[in-house]
């Protein structure tokens, strides 16, 4: 591979290189552009996994064949197309599913140009003689070379990364054969299109792709919204739960001090027993009268005790009779209102979700008609469910026109695609919790 980054001597001309540089810092700007473009091509769902590799080969090609254009310096095209060629590669890897590192990007391409041997340098010769020798002429020639040679390049990577997933690994011929068969599909598609047709449509798919990533952050934000809330309704539960304990907890204070009187009062009653037990041998044992002093004295201090501890259970009363039942349960009522309040907020932000999914859904799936019910459905799921759930329904479009549009309806706690003839297709199991379409219709009643 050394040989293919060896710079011409013709780089070497006073104010060539600056040139280039400057050209290269453009060209280099595009690529970043086309990264963006790309990139929300790749997380799309409404577009089909084929689909998406043909676009990113397609557009990188055309991004290719208009830089060509741009870049009037012999031998130099290798150079700045290499970064934009990159990005197709990174793509690709992400659309089919096995993601690869920029470097492992720069390899692959390696393999390929390998196994081209010196397929590559007759190319890149070619490209350099037209521009050195015939500028005006060569423009018309290069730029459908140039897209076919990136095209081909773009399906040969697509094999490869198909057979990694896979768990084969292609021969030299297979990948050759991948990129000739590219070329040859590109060249047939090319030669219907003109210069500015190719710049329209990728002007097209990056407005298209804008629009999409506009939907992708207004979604993620009423998502953010929605979590917010459900975070406050949590609080506001835990505050519930919490006044709840408390009037339990004094239930049981009642109880304890209950039981509590009962047994003082069988210590005391038998305290007075034994104390004039003990004062009646007192009078009758007179030589025996220190060991009955002695006794007297222990009793006395047993009840002293006794007394202390009624006297800490009454204070704790005393303390749990300040905390009236109706004022918790006036508390309880003002949190159960915030709560219901915060989920009548929660049933708005579905409620855009929903019109904005609508809208969603009637410029990309104009094949399909929602009902209400799968719209609400479709609001209440999070951002990473509802991406999983439209590549389904991409995955279920019929592949013709037909003359009753399919119907997006809920069936069993499952969203469902219903075609003409009553068959179900399940896109998507709604495993939210039950009371998720009571929250977002709106049907909780307020606490009285």
């Amino acid at each position: 591979m050394s040989s293919y980054r060896e710079i011409p001597e013709v780089l070497e001309m006073p104010g060539v290189r600056s040139a280039l540089t400057d050209i290269k810092n453009a060209i280099e700007n595009q690529a970043k552009a086309l990264t963006g473009t790309i990139n929300l091509v790749a997380e799309d769902p409404s577009i089909p996994e084929d689909r998406k590799a043909e676009l990113v080969i397609h557009l990188t090609s055309a991004i290719c064949e208009r830089t060509t254009a741009l870049q009037p310096i012999p031998f130099a095209d290798f150079f700045i197309l290499s970064p934009i060629q990159v990005v197709m590669v990174l793509a690709l890897s992400r659309v089919m599913g096995n993601t690869v590192t920029r470097q492992e990007a720069l390899e692959l391409i390696g393999s390929v140009l390998k196994n081209m041997g010196a397929g590559v340098l007759v190319t890149q010769g070619m490209l350099g003689l037209y521009k050195t020798a015939m500028p005006l002429l060569g423009r018309a020639v290069t730029m459908p070379l140039i897209y076919a040679s990136t095209a081909g390049l773009g399906y040969a990577s697509k094999a490869i990364l198909e057979a990694r997933r896979d768990g084969r690994k292609l021969t030299s011929e297979e990948v050759l054969r991948a990129k000739r068969q590219g070329e040859e599909r590109a060249k047939s598609k090319r030669g219907s299109w003109t210069t500015d047709a190719l710049t329209d449509e990728i002007d097209l798919w990056r407005n298209r792709m804008a629009q999409y990533d506009e939907y992708r952050t207004k979604m993620s934000g009423a998502q953010a919204r929605i979590l917010e809330i459900e975070a406050e309704v949590a609080g506001l539960e835990a505050e519930d739960q919490q006044i709840e304990r408390l009037l339990y907890s004094q239930d049981e204070v009642k109880a304890e001090f209950q039981a509590c009187a009962q047994q003082v009062g069988a210590t005391l009653e038998q305290q007075n027993s034994e104390l004039f037990q003990a004062e009646q041998r007192r009078q009758g044992l007179l030589d025996q009268l220190a060991v009955v002093e002695s006794e007297i004295n222990e009793i006395q201090e047993r009840r002293k005790q006794t007394e202390q501890s009624v006297a800490g259970i009454l204070g704790r009363m005393q303390h749990a009779s300040n905390v009236t039942p109706v004022a918790m349960l006036e508390s309880k009522a003002g949190v159960e209102r915030k709560i219901h309040e915060a989920n009548a907020r929660k049933s708005q932000v579905l409620d855009e979700r929903a019109s904005i999914l609508a809208e969603r859904l009637e410029n990309c799936y104009a094949w399909l008609r929602p009902t209400e019910a799968a719209l609400k459905a479709l609001a209440a799921l999070d951002d990473e469910a509802l991406h999983d759930t439209e590549k389904s329904i991409s995955d279920v479009q019929p592949p013709v026109p037909v003359p009753t549009s399919p119907v997006l309806d809920v069936k069993d706690r499952c969203l469902c695609v219903i075609d003409e003839r009553g068959v179900e297709k399940t896109v998507a199991r709604l495993d939210r919790k039950p009371d998720a379409v009571a929250e977002h219709t709106g049907t909780t009643a307020p606490p009285s």
